[in-house]
């Protein structure tokens, strides 16, 4: 039978071994985890052997692990999201995650406490483990701050196309942990677009654009709201329901969100700028009367420039508004066309005047239009651009740096 930690550590302390070959260690070792030494009061570190002996509860409550005892086997569980460890007294081998993995020592109790190598530990949790013999301390950096390093020492740019439902959802993820969101996909996305900005390790998100009121792409913003810091919302300042639209505005001023609209506005970041083509001002004196009645005629169409390297997010620009792009500057390197590739948009004339190498298209995993349609298809890869599908092809994802990009998918 197991017994929750809070039982356990009433009846026994646990004790982790720190084997360091070849060193003789002073007494009174200290143990640091991310800058913080720890506190041990009545089960302070000894040395035994040239071992550290430290309690094995406080490395795992550290850790945020759940410690669970089995008094049968004389085994000590550790849980933590998805990861068990398994260490029994007396035995060479340890277990991770089912896993067999041989022990430099064997797991023992001493003094009623059981001890097992902390470097086993270390390696079982991928956390990083030193031992710093001028402090006389044992010096550990936990996964999650080499992680956070890692993504710091990242200076690429990455643009991540999801494969949601019925829609489209791409985020930029730039060098200092910006973050800007292009649209959420629809209202049945929106819990698993959290999940894929969570694996991303996204916390703030410093701008949301929402191209044009359509459920498939913005059905998830709410989701992403309650989920992540949102810093500020630019939209196309078109009201297409006007209940919606208060709708929208009320959820924005319930956590304060400033909103702006597209007016053909530079954003800068770190090493990055994005550039609002459209502005409202774009149907003063519209084609027909239908522009005042067509959401996709008001999508924001924005330009992302890293290091000489374009993309062009066009929303679901219809074939009005890429005539009213075409003596803009939207040569690019890489496309989202529009509208999921539908037959109304990407027309031959826009598509010269984009040139792009690479065209990502956006159907959706449950594709109820058929799109793209073959028209669309045709004419993007007459103009030789290579083409992406994340019905097809999963996470498509684009790292620009140095002046170069390279696209890689998830499946």
């Amino acid at each position: 039978m197991f017994k929750k930690c809070s039982i356990f550590l009433i009846l026994i302390s646990l004790v982790v071994v720190f084997a360091l070959p070849c060193q003789t260690l002073a007494a009174n070792p200290g143990v640091v985890i991310d800058g913080e030494e720890l506190s041990f009061l009545e089960n302070p570190p000894a040395v035994v052997n040239d071992r550290i002996l430290v309690p094995m509860w406080v490395i795992f409550e550290a850790f945020d692990m759940q410690v669970e005892w089995d008094w049968y086997s004389e085994t000590a569980i550790a849980k933590k999201d998805g990861l068990v460890i398994r260490v029994t007294v007396g035995q060479r081998e340890a277990f991770v995650n089912d896993e067999e993995i041989p022990l430099d020592v064997a797991a023992r109790i001493m003094q009623g406490r059981t001890m097992v190598p902390l470097r086993f530990i270390g390696d079982a949790i991928g956390a990083d483990v030193k031992w710093d013999s001028s402090a006389n301390k044992a010096i550990i950096t936990s996964p999650e701050v080499i992680e956070e390093q890692q993504l710091q020492a990242d200076t690429s740019t990455k643009i991540y196309f999801f494969p949601v439902s019925n829609g489209e959802s791409a985020l930029i993820q730039m060098p200092g942990r910006n973050h800007v969101l292009i649209d959420a996909g629809g209202v049945e996305d929106g819990a698993k677009l959290v999940k894929y900005l969570q694996a991303l390790k996204v916390d703030d998100i410093e701008l949301l654009i929402a191209t044009h009121p359509d459920n498939e792409h913005t059905g998830g913003i709410n989701e992403v709201i309650n989920n992540f810091k949102v810093e500020k919302v630019i939209d196309s300042g078109y009201v297409h329901d006007v209940w919606l639209d208060k709708a929208f505005q009320r959820m924005l001023d319930e956590v304060s969100i400033p909103r702006e609209e597209d007016n053909q506005q530079t954003l800068s970041f770190e090493n990055a700028s994005i550039r609002f083509i459209t502005g409202k001002e774009k149907w003063s004196n519209p084609l027909d009367d239908d522009a005042k009645h067509n959401p996709d005629d008001y999508s924001v169409v924005c330009m992302l420039e890293v290091d000489g390297i374009k993309a062009l997010f066009t929303g679901d620009a219809s074939q009005r508004l890429e005539r009213w792009l075409t003596n803009r500057d939207v040569k690019a390197n890489i496309l989202k066309a529009a509208n999921h590739g539908s037959s109304s948009s990407s027309h031959f004339t826009f598509l010269n005047n984009v040139k792009p190498e690479a065209t990502i298209i956006t159907p959706g995993n449950e594709n109820r239009n058929g799109y793209p349609h073959l028209d669309t298809l045709n004419r993007v890869e007459n103009m030789d651009s290579k083409v992406y599908r994340t019905d097809l092809q999963g996470i498509i994802t684009v790292t620009i740096e140095e002046g170069k990009y390279q696209i890689s998918t998830e499946k």
